[in-house]
């Protein structure tokens, strides 16, 4: 029994696009690892660039508002900036962290030893499976 030509050429055709599409989907599959980013890593520091360890930080973005808190944990992405580990009452280092897994831009506030200062405008963004995070000095002037 002889197939016509047309017959041929779909079943090639469904074939091409079966192949496509499985070579598509394995390209695009992502292998995600199972913990959580911290979107925010804030430094405080005073005039002479000690660390600052009593600051209040806050960000937010929108409606959304999270005070920071005190730890400094290690970046966990290799391509994020460095970020030392260090404790919360390490004056050298003096961290303020969160945001875990949430994209926005934020707006930082920082309120110590009498002073404030906001800076506007820092973007947390997704990479792969995480948020791709951004680690911060903000300096206090009196």
């Amino acid at each position: 029994m002889s197939v016509p030509q047309s017959g041929v050429r779909l079943r090639i055709f469904s074939s091409m696009c079966l192949a496509a599409a499985l070579a598509f989907s394995a390209c695009t599959t992502t292998s995600c690892k199972t913990f959580i980013q911290i979107g925010l890593v804030v430094r405080v520091v005073d005039p002479s660039g000690a660390g600052v360890c009593n600051a209040v930080v806050t960000a937010t973005d929108g409606s959304f508002s999270e005070a920071l808190g005190p730890g400094n944990p290690s970046v966990q992405q290799s391509n994020s900036p460095v970020v030392q580990r260090g404790t919360p009452n390490d004056p050298a280092l003096c961290g303020y962290s969160g945001v875990a897994e949430r994209v926005g831009t934020y707006s930082i506030s920082v309120t110590a030893h009498g002073v404030s200062k906001i800076v506007p405008g820092v973007r947390v963004t997704a990479e792969g499976c995480h948020v791709k995070p951004v680690a911060i000095i903000v300096a206090l002037t009196s």
